[in-house]
């Protein structure tokens, strides 16, 4: 006779994959034949549906928010049983599981607002979210999604990220970046919030975008970009809206210093900020750089427009 571990390994395995066609056949037989197994099956699966857009175990370095690190102690009747199971399959799956998923499936089975982080250091990565959104995180850089099936929304953006999202007309993508809030239907799209920068960028590579503060509001199409400063003042910015970090390569044509500038800003997130204390933007260069360390870029800056630029505890300081 079967027992329950028996079964919740099963499932485990048919789940994520890893089952064997012997063991598929033996599952498939197991749940024609008992009630409690297919029930306990259709538990299982739901969790595991609800993180269909998580099931990478290559997934960026993902951390748990701090509310998934703590599971109510209060927890009694009904919700016990609910528990048990949760531990149980916690440790079936332990091996072929993410922990990511594990997160997710902790916040569905106790009822809490659920959240995942998803977060890069010294790599640019991507991930798919549950609603087939991809997001592109550029280094450095992190977000909060908030898995729901009422709202699409990103709950916190720190660094840049480029959006790719699936279109849904009856649920609109919403992403909170400081002061900010970014409304989508399906379309493409960059933010750029470095906390020390003390503004959001947003660019609209394809489709249509609200842009919103408490104070103003505008709606961006494609090849269009808009800053919000700290005080929720929207300017449009004239420059392209290509995305270079994608590709790896800065191109310049024509380029002034300021120019070159934001074209770091949006490149390297380990710049928090600018001091210019240069008055001549006469010179222009026209130039590329692939995939090249912020100081290589640097000095080779500091050739063209005979300045002198350093970088210090995340700060460019410009002089003459």
């Amino acid at each position: 006779m079967e027992t329950n571990t028996d079964i919740e390994s099963l499932i485990v395995r048919n789940l994520t994959g890893s089952a064997t066609d012997e063991e598929r056949r033996q599952l498939e037989q197991q749940l024609s034949t008992d009630d409690a197994a297919a029930a306990r099956y259709a538990r299982m699966q739901k969790i595991w549906a609800a993180t269909a857009g998580l099931q990478r175990a290559r997934t960026i370095g993902a951390r748990q928010n701090d509310v998934w690190q703590k599971v109510s102690a209060q927890t009694v009747g009904k919700q016990r049983g609910r528990r048990t199971l949760f531990v149980r399959m916690m440790r079936v799956a332990a091996v072929v599981v993410p922990i990511l998923i594990i997160g997710t499936a902790l916040s569905l089975l106790f009822g809490r607002p659920n959240y995942q982080t998803f977060a890069t250091t010294d790599k640019c990565d991507s991930v798919k979210l549950a609603d087939n959104t991809v997001v592109v995180l550029n280094k450095n850089s992190k977000i909060v999604y908030e898995v729901n099936d009422k709202k699409r929304n990103i709950r916190e953006i720190e660094g840049i990220a480029y959006f790719k999202v699936a279109r849904n007309e009856k649920l609109p993508f919403t992403v909170d970046a400081a002061q900010t809030k970014i409304t989508v239907l399906g379309t493409k799209f960059e933010v750029e919030n470095i906390s020390e920068r003390n503004r959001v960028h947003l660019a609209v590579t394809e489709g249509r975008v609200r842009f919103e503060s408490a104070k103003e509001q505008v709606e961006l199409t494609k090849n269009q970009s808009a800053i919000c400063d700290n005080d929720g003042h929207i300017t449009m910015d004239l420059r392209d809206t290509d995305i270079d970090w994608l590709s790896g390569k800065i191109i310049l044509q024509n380029a002034s210093l300021g120019e070159v500038i934001e074209e770091l800003l949006s490149f390297y997130t380990e710049i928090k900020g600018v001091r210019n204390n240069t008055t001549n933007d006469s010179v222009r260069v026209t130039t590329e750089f692939s995939n090249q360390s912020l100081r290589d870029v640097i000095e080779e800056i500091n050739i063209h427009f005979e300045k002198k630029i350093v970088l210090s505890n995340g700060y460019l300081t410009i002089t003459d």
